[in-house]
This record gives C-alpha cells, sequence and structure tokens, in this order.
C-alpha cells in the first residue's frame, strides 16, 4: 500500500522528498539528525527527580528483544540497539563492544560510559525470549518487529501476572492486533498511519513520576504512529504529538506517543518513537524510555536516570 510521507522539506531534498513518498525504508542519511542537546537542559530535568534511595536498589534482570534488521541505513537497527542497550543498562561484559550510541560517536572515556546501573544485569534475545529467560525476566523490553503469536502474548500476560514489567518500543506495537491492544492499551489497526519528521512532543502529565521535571514541549526528529486501535480510558497518556485527522486536511488532534498502564501485578510502557537510531542517543528520549523501564520494573522511576546522558556530547 502506497502512503504519503508528511516530511518537512527543511529536513531532506526535493529528490529524497518525492522518493521517501510511499517508501518504507527511508534514506536516512538525507535526514538531517537534530542537534544534540545542551547540558543545561538535560541537568535540568534531571535535578527535578528525588534524592536517591540509601539502599542499594533490588536486582533487577533484563531481557532485551531484538529480530533482523528490516530498514535502511540508521533506521530500525534492531541488533545495534540490543547490542547497545546491553552495555548501557548493565555494563561492558565478555564480547561486549566498549560502546553505548547506536548513531553518535563515543567519547574518549568510553569505561565510563559502559559501567551499567547498579544491580541491573541483562540478557538477549532474538524474536522473542526463551522459557528460562521469561522465567527470571523482571522486565522484557520489546524493540522488533514483534509478531504477537496467541503463545507470545500469553507469555506476556504470564509475565505480568506474576508483577513483571514489559515495554514496547516503536515497531514492537505495530501489529494490528486487537489482543495486543487489549494488554498494551492500544496497538495498530486499519486506520493507524506514520508520519517521518518533525515530532513535537507534548508532555501530557507532568506530575507522572516518569515525566517529573520535562519541559511542556520536546522536539524530536522521528517517526510517529497515530490512529491507533484501542481504548485511550484504560492508559495513562504521558506524552502526544498533534497529527492530521485526514491525510488531506489541515486539522490535527493530539496523538499518543508514550503511555503506560497497570496489568494484573505488572506494568506495561510503550514508547512510540524510535525509528531512527539516533532518537537512542538523544538523552531526553533515553531518559523517558529508562524511567519507563524502571517504572514499569515496578521499583524506583529514577534508579536509571544516571544512564540517560551517558556517553553523550553536548551541544554546549
Amino acid at each position: 500500500m502506497r502512503r504519503t510521507l508528511l516530511v518537512p522539506t527543511r529536513f531532506v531534498s526535493a529528490t529524497v522528498l518525492a522518493l521517501a513518498i510511499g517508501a518504507s525504508s527511508l534514506p536516512a542519511a538525507e535526514f538531517a539528525p537534530p542537534a544534540q542537546r545542551t547540558r543545561a537542559e538535560v541537568e535540568a530535568v534531571l535535578a527535578q527527580a528525588p534524592p536517591p534511595d540509601a539502599q542499594a536498589p533490588k536486582p533487577l534482570h533484563v531481557v532485551l528483544v531484538a529480530c533482523k534488521k528490516d530498514h535502511g541505513p540508521n533506521q530500525h537497527d534492531y541488533p545495534l540497539w540490543q547490542k547497545r542497550w546491553k552495555v548501557l543498562l548493565g555494563g561492558q561484559g565478555p564480547g561486549d563492544e566498549a560502546k553505548v550510541n547506536c548513531f553518535r560517536p563515543e567519547p574518549k572515556d568510553a569505561a565510563a560510559a559502559c559501567a551499567g546501573a547498579p544491580g541491573v544485569t541483562v540478557d538477549t534475545a532474538t524474536d522473542w525470549p526463551t522459557k528460562e529467560q521469561l522465567a527470571k525476566a523482571g522486565l522484557v523490553v520489546v524493540f522488533s518487529k514483534a509478531q504477537w503469536t496467541p503463545e507470545r502474548l500469553a507469555d506476556a500476560e504470564a509475565l505480568l501476572a506474576r508483577g513483571g514489567g514489559l515495554v514496547l518500543v516503536h515497531a514492537a506495537v505495530w501489529q494490528k492486533s486487537k489482543p495486543l491492544a487489549d494488554l498494551v492499551g492500544m496497538a495498530a489497526g486499519d486506520a493507524t498511519k506514520y508520519r517521518h519528521g518533525q515530532a513535537d512532543l507534548a508532555i501530557s502529565d507532568p506530575n507522572h513520576p516518569i515525566t517529573r521535571g520535562f519541559p511542556k514541549a520536546v522536539r524530536l526528529m522521528d517517526e510517529t504512529y497515530y490512529h491507533f486501535e484501542g481504548d485511550a480510558g484504560r492508559i495513562a497518556v504521558l506524552a502526544t504529538c498533534q497529527e492530521r485527522i485526514e491525510k488531506d486536511k489541515p486539522e490535527t488532534r493530539s496523538e499518543p506517543m508514550f503511555w503506560c498502564r497497570a496489568q494484573g501485578k505488572g506494568r506495561v510502557f510503550t514508547c512510540v518513537p524510535g525509528h531512527f537510531m539516533w532518537t537512542f542517543d538523544d538523552p531526553l528520549l533515553r531518559l523517558l524510555l529508562l524511567r519507563g523501564m524502571a517504572w514499569a520494573a515496578g521499583g524506583s522511576p529514577y534508579r536509571l536516570d544516571a544512564l540517560a546522558a551517558r556517553g553523550v556530547t553536548f551541544s554546549e
């Protein structure tokens, strides 16, 4: 199916814009990555978090789920994200590269960036965790073109029923599945669309622990999904983006980009951005995702805050 992508022309050449219409894999090299954040804007958000607990955090075992890369350069590189975030979260282990960034250059002091978070261990899975991995997991994070089969949905329900956490990133929520929408709150449906370009996130719940301290607006250069299937009344919407109600008309409405919900004894967090790999090196996007992960795992939402700026080179 051919779809028109609403791409701001200041990010692409006219030739690339013409080629992008209906494309499923965009020439990312022609898209300008966003400017680096300033240290001041990131530290202003981090400073609003409560003081860390005096006691050491409880052990947390995370399983990062990825699949084969399915887009062009710097897009949907699930395996690269899995390798980098394994180190970011759990620290550099045998066979791991001393790298935490998915797009930006690594800092000179790579060892400090690769120290991991206290009490966090990480395992990786291709396509879906094994039964043994699921049994050990306190948190499962899925960044892949997930195939939500009945068996996998049952595994996710069991994880949540015992108090585990589930996080879906970008393509993981792009499946037309009412059972998935029932489980996580919303998912792709027949009316769901996508758009590549500038995304101005509006923080819709500044009082939630995940968004505490964030400015009212956060600008990204990524891909949005919108017009989801599901019941918005069953989720806590954390951030939205204005998207067109109809393709050829100017009217827009707020569409959820980050949301969370409780399910059984567990928690679910969904992050719609994540198309371009530079997004995972953005300290504010990282912070939203890291807090969503920590919140879903049931501990302090701020236990991973220190990782948001690891490996980041600020603009000033």
